[in-house]
Formats: structure tokens, C-alpha cells, sequence
């Protein structure tokens, strides 16, 4: 008798098991892409540094903004905006009893035909260094 209610018991857990959520497959979707686009550049960024060394602090403070001046102006007249002028950085620091200022601007060409004629010009300046153009993809928008 205990055979039998054993058989009995083993069959049912058997088809028990059979009918439970765990033994049949989960539902599933899997989704794979890829997307690729190329797309042209769109701007131009320059960035622009004017630094200058004097015993005197004012006078070397005086040299970098006067430099940046002409250069802020000039590079409006090109056609570039106040907004794509930025001032990245200014300092004004005593160095082995002399004072060194320098201040620099990115300058961000929206018309990147422009390019060769921009650095030109900032190339120009002689007591700016310059670092550009950096070619990319207009992401304000």
C-alpha cells in the first residue's frame, strides 16, 4: 500500500511540475540595431591667449587687455557674434618678482569657410598664441 500511494504521489508531482509557469519558456523579444550618419561640420573653435611679464603688475595687466581688445574687436568685424566669444580663463600671478597676467577666449566660427581666413588673422597678433581650428558639429541646437 505504501508502494502505491508513492507511485501514486510521484505521478502527481510529476504532472504538477509539468503544468507549473517555471517549466515552460518565458516570453521574450530581443531587439539588436545600428545606426550610422555622417554629418559635415558645422563649426569652427579657436582658442585665443594673450599673455605678458612686467615688474610692474598694472602695466602687465594693461598689455594683455589692450592685446585682447584689438583682438575682440577684430574678430567682430570678420561677422562673429558677442555670444561666440567666450573668456575661457584670466590670471594675474607674481613669478620671480615679476608679474605675469594672461587671459584667453574660445571663439567659436559658425561659418566654417571662414576657417583659414580666422586664423590668419588671429596668427596676426603678436602676442597671441593660438590653438584651433577645431573642427565639430554644432550641438546648441
Amino acid at each position: 500500500m505504501k508502494i502505491i500511494f508513492g507511485l501514486i504521489f510521484l505521478l502527481a508531482a510529476l504532472v504538477g511540475s509539468w503544468f507549473t509557469p517555471w517549466s515552460q519558456p518565458r516570453a521574450m523579444i530581443t531587439v539588436t540595431g545600428e545606426a550610422k550618419q555622417a554629418v559635415a561640420n558645422q563649426i569652427a573653435n579657436f582658442n585665443v591667449s594673450v599673455t605678458q611679464t612686467n615688474k610692474d603688475k598694472q602695466v602687465a595687466v594693461e598689455a594683455v587687455n589692450q592685446e585682447m581688445d584689438k583682438i575682440i574687436k577684430t574678430v567682430k568685424e570678420l561677422g562673429i557674434e558677442a555670444k561666440d566669444i567666450t573668456t575661457q580663463n584670466v590670471s594675474v600671478f607674481e613669478i620671480k618678482k615679476q608679474w605675469q597676467a594672461s587671459n584667453s577666449l574660445e571663439i567659436i566660427l559658425r561659418n566654417i569657410d571662414q576657417a583659414q581666413a580666422l586664423a590668419d588673422l588671429l596668427q596676426g597678433f603678436p602676442l597671441a598664441q593660438v590653438s584651433g581650428p577645431g573642427f565639430s558639429v554644432d550641438d546648441t541646437n
